[in-house]
């Protein structure tokens, strides 16, 4: 798995569902409401990895589970060090984030 690759399904699920942060911080108020405890955008993050994981384990010839795990490291990294991210596409939202 290259970055190239994971970049490209990166941007199509930005494209698709808008920025990664917003998105699990929408998931983890979900969450929170539904398991009745604080559930935070990191946790989203390490939750989704995990479920891609297990499907890797059940269909490990299923292509796009090791870009999302990827991608979702990549996510939870955002949250705690933003400043090392090698992807452009996420460097390029949170400097549109900053500017706002």
């Amino acid at each position: 798995m290259d970055d190239e690759n994971a970049l490209e399904i990166l941007k199509q699920r930005a494209e698709q569902w808008g920025d990664p942060l917003e998105t699990h911080a929408r998931i983890a108020k979900g969450w929170s409401a539904v398991f009745n405890h604080d559930v935070t955008s990191h946790q989203v993050a390490l939750a989704m990895i995990v479920m891609k994981a297990v499907r890797s384990a059940i269909s490990p010839d299923e292509w796009d589970n090791y870009p999302d795990m990827k991608n979702y490291a990549e996510i939870a990294e955002m949250h705690y060090f933003p400043e090392k991210t090698n992807y452009p596409l996420i460097q390029q939202m949170l400097a549109e984030k900053a500017n706002v």
